[in-house]
């Protein structure tokens, strides 16, 4: 009775044994890569990042590179974009083909309010989409920059205040160039008049009365002569000391003046 019941007790103890060892099936699913490999994409990624030519204060909403990776599909993207100026936001990835590849466009929003040229940077991190009642891996894919351009032109449509002139080549002139008008107290308001030939010159201001409580009126007022006659596309642009986001003069107005230059 003693050799029968021996095996019966290491049988109950070995049982009772493996019964207190947790099971870890879903451990057994989980991946997670070394900082080396979450910045290495999978094979066969590519991007390309494009040069948009934009509006100053007119909304952007579109494709601003393109990704080809075959680890994307299974994966959940975030996209970033950072757009040069100061701003940033969330992209998307719309279904696309490029010269015959299959990938996607990385769409987003902006809008540029200075006239210059902007690098525009999108990130996209991969992280694996969670399957429902199975573990979800833990590795994070970073797909290498896109970078792109953008070079933003002045408003095509300026703010009401600017005249037409008629003027002779080769012949100085002073004219006023229009009105526009600021909050008081508008003190340090300066103006630069770009001739549309290339040269940019100092306007003078001058005060032309209030209009309701605290609304100031300037009369902008130019010198400047043409060499070629022509039509050129005067651009005129009111700012103050205060300092916008990227350190630049405050924009206060913005004034369109045309002007057509005529032979002696």
């Amino acid at each position: 009775m003693k050799t029968a019941i021996a095996p019966l007790m290491e049988t109950l103890e070995s049982r009772t044994l493996f019964s207190v060892i947790p099971t870890v099936p879903a451990l057994a699913h989980r991946t997670v890569l070394s900082s080396a490999a979450v910045a290495t994409p999978s094979p066969g990624t590519t991007v390309s990042g494009v040069t948009l030519n934009l509006t100053a204060d007119v909304p952007f909403m579109g494709s601003v590179g393109f990704v080809s990776s075959p680890s994307i599909a299974p994966l959940q993207a975030t996209v970033s974009i950072a757009w040069g100026d100061g701003g940033s936001s969330t992209g998307t990835l719309q279904a696309a083909t490029l010269n015959g590849v299959s990938g996607y466009d990385i769409i987003g929003t902006h809008t540029y309010t200075l006239a210059r040229t902007d690098s525009i940077t999108t990130t996209i991190t991969l992280r694996p989409i969670s399957v429902p009642g199975q573990p979800t891996p833990e590795f994070i894919v970073l797909l290498p920059a896109v970078n792109g351009t953008a070079i933003v032109s002045p408003p095509a449509v300026n703010s009401s205040g600017g005249v037409t002139l008629d003027e002779v080549a080769g012949k100085s002139f002073a004219a006023d160039m229009g009105q526009f008008s600021t909050i008081a107290p508008a003190k340090g308001v300066a103006a630069v008049i770009h001739w549309g030939d290339g040269i940019a010159t100092p306007a003078k201001i001058t005060a032309a009365g209030v209009s309701g409580i605290d609304v100031l009126n300037f009369d902008v007022v130019g010198r400047h002569r043409y060499r070629k006659p022509g039509a050129y596309a005067v651009r005129i642009v009111a700012t103050e000391p205060s300092l916008d986001s990227s350190g630049k003069p405050r924009q206060i107005a913005k004034l369109l003046t045309n002007v057509i230059v005529v032979a002696r």
